[in-house]
């Protein structure tokens, strides 16, 4: 992709180095999905797993990688293992045995799904010599003008792995989006009119060209002259959030007037015995019977009582017709 007159010397990392990385990369993927408002960090977050890796033979990638992955996932998933232990009783099942099905499912959500960072990290190397640059050592590489390729492109190329392996991971019966890189950017409401026009995939290419890039120009010897490794993303997250601005000051609900919307908020619980679907569908027909709205918003714990309150009292059509109405 250049000449190798231009490689940087292999810096003296240790294994604590990297270890500190993986779990750099971990801490800010899941504080960047948090309500702090930190949405920025989403961006760098897989930018220490990425620097670390330069000088790493194939092997040592993809074991960093994988470990990266089971930490970042493991963080981001934990609340699976609270949900069991305090699911546990709804089903008849002792807390004891609740603590253990968490903690195994958080570990098997961590251990399969940090596969996909394995990959990654695996194909990761850029700034490797032309031969070895791909870990497919037995395959005609040195015919190929890998020289001659410009570095801007390894970004690219790596953000579309990345969303490659995402798109993967979130299709199937065995699908988990939880944890997905574009989920960090919930907050930026500029940035998340693009998803509009790209989807979630799309968000989560674009964070990680970001980070790929600026982990590039920090390994480049020459920073000045690879100066458009920061440029380019950075200009295209300006662009983008000026765009995502300028497309929320023009509004999309009609001007004579305004969006109505009906947040249910229950105040059942499982553990006392009532049932927060019931408790939502008596609330939201009462308000449906005498006014009408453009969006109704029920709590997520609504959903887990359903079919409980389906088989003892099913909904009638005249809800359906009533309640949803807009």
């Amino acid at each position: 992709m250049h000449s190798s007159s231009s490689l940087p010397e292999t810096l003296p990392e240790t294994p604590r180095t990297r270890l500190f990385c993986a779990f750099l990369t971990a801490f800010l993927w899941w504080v960047s999905t948090l309500q702090s408002g930190l949405f920025a960090l989403g961006w760098i977050a897989p930018l220490p797993l990425l620097w670390s890796l330069h000088g790493l033979i194939a092997r040592a990638r993809f074991f960093a990688g994988w470990r990266c992955g089971f930490f970042s996932f493991s963080l981001l998933n934990w609340w699976i293992a609270v949900a069991i232990v305090r699911g546990a009783p709804m089903i008849g099942v002792p807390t004891f045995i609740g603590v253990f099905l968490g903690i195994v499912g958080v570990f098997l959500i961590g251990a399969v799904h940090g596969f996909m960072l394995a990959i990654i990290a695996w194909m990761w190397n850029p700034l490797g010599e032309s031969s070895t640059r791909l870990p497919l050592r037995r395959l005609p590489l040195r015919r190929l003008p890998l020289r001659r390729s410009p570095l801007w492109l390894c970004p690219l190329g790596l953000a579309a792995l990345w969303t490659i392996l995402d798109i993967a991971r979130c299709s199937g019966a065995l699908a988990h989006s939880w944890g997905a890189l574009a989920y960090t950017q919930w907050r930026d409401t500029a940035l998340l009119q693009t998803a509009s026009v790209v989807g979630q995939h799309g968000l989560t290419f674009v964070c990680v060209w970001f980070a790929a890039s600026a982990a590039l120009w920090l390994r480049a010897a020459s920073r000045r002259s690879t100066a458009v490794l920061w440029r380019a993303p950075l200009l295209a997250m300006l662009v983008l959030h000026v765009w995502g601005a300028a497309r929320i000051g023009r509004g999309e609900t009609p001007k004579n007037r305004s969006l109505r919307v009906l947040l249910v908020q229950t105040t059942a619980s499982p553990f006392n015995g009532t049932n927060a679907f019931a408790q939502a569908f008596d609330l939201t027909t009462k308000r449906a019977k005498t006014e009408r709205f453009d969006l109704i918003v029920w709590p997520e714990t609504t959903f887990f009582a359903r079919r409980r309150f389906d088989s003892d009292n099913p909904p009638t059509n005249a809800f359906s017709a009533n309640a949803f109405s807009a």
